[in-house]
């Protein structure tokens, strides 16, 4: 081989590389002439697709914390249903100890008076409140039916009925002697 051929096939070599490189450039620009196109389209079109988007999504992120807001709500309202539920059966369960009249009523005075102080430890209702301190339910039901107005809530005594003493009779008469006529008529007018 002389020194022309060689050199013209080195250069045909060279000529075919460079087509190849600039063909691979040529096809890169083009993709990075159309990647350049859409984003100055999309930076010249007006903001409104974007933000509309972004206020769909803000939207619907607002109704999302409207709902888990709705639903707290919900749950607390039904915890406190649940605890009032107890703190009532455990009232309840309390006065039917005790035999009280009115229960119904009885059980409505205890809930509104203590009921927001009523707690309970390892299933042991107390009263945590100013005007008694700690005190068990029963111990607080108890000192309130033997104050005066609970006296209302207990059933008359055989003794006492509404409150009145008994009077018994000073020197009862021998058991085996018989009353006097004159006897039984000043104990049937005294």
């Amino acid at each position: 081989m002389t020194p022309e051929e060689i050199t013209a096939l080195v250069n045909q070599q060279l000529e075919s590389f460079r087509s190849e490189i600039k063909t691979e450039i040529v096809t890169a620009n083009q993709g990075l002439a159309s990647s350049l196109t859409k984003e100055i389209k999309k930076l010249s079109q007006p903001a409104q697709p974007a933000q509309e988007e972004d206020q769909k999504e803000s939207l619907t992120l607002k109704s999302l914390k409207q709902q888990l807001s709705d639903m707290q709500t919900a749950l607390e309202a039904k915890d406190k249903e649940a605890s009032n539920a107890l703190k009532r059966s455990a009232i309840a369960e309390a006065i039917g100890s005790l035999k009280a009249l009115s229960p119904g009523i009885l059980q409505k005075l205890m809930a509104n008076e203590y009921g927001e102080y009523l707690k309970q430890d390892n299933g042991v209702w107390y009263v945590e409140s100013p005007a008694v301190g700690v005190k068990p339910l029963n111990t607080v039901l108890s000192d309130f039916l033997k104050s005066e107005d609970g006296k209302l809530f207990m059933p008359a005594s055989g003794v006492n009925g509404s409150g009145a003493e008994e009077t018994k009779n000073p020197n009862p008469p021998p058991a085996n002697q018989t009353k006097k006529s004159e006897d039984l008529l000043f104990e049937a007018y005294s």
